[in-house]
């Protein structure tokens, strides 16, 4: 019975750390001394090693100019 409840219980963390949801994005911009937040949420539901690389992704897309700073997070 024991082992049932660890196999169970290896399982369900599996399936939760796989799911697909919604995530939130939050890039923060500094140009010129001035600071930026802005956030977005995904349109379709992704893992979150998916959102991770597409939110890392549009830091580098964002650019924003030689004097701008763009960091991105996933919340």
């Amino acid at each position: 019975m024991k082992n049932l409840f660890i196999a169970l219980g290896a399982v369900a963390l599996l399936g939760a750390t796989s799911c697909k949801k919604y995530h939130t994005c939050e890039c923060t911009t500094t140009t010129n001394g001035v600071t930026t937040t802005t956030s977005s949420t995904s349109e379709e539901k992704m893992t979150k090693s998916d959102a991770k690389a597409e939110c890392e992704g549009s830091a580098s897309a964002s650019g924003g100019g030689a004097s701008a700073s763009v960091s991105c997070e996933l919340k």
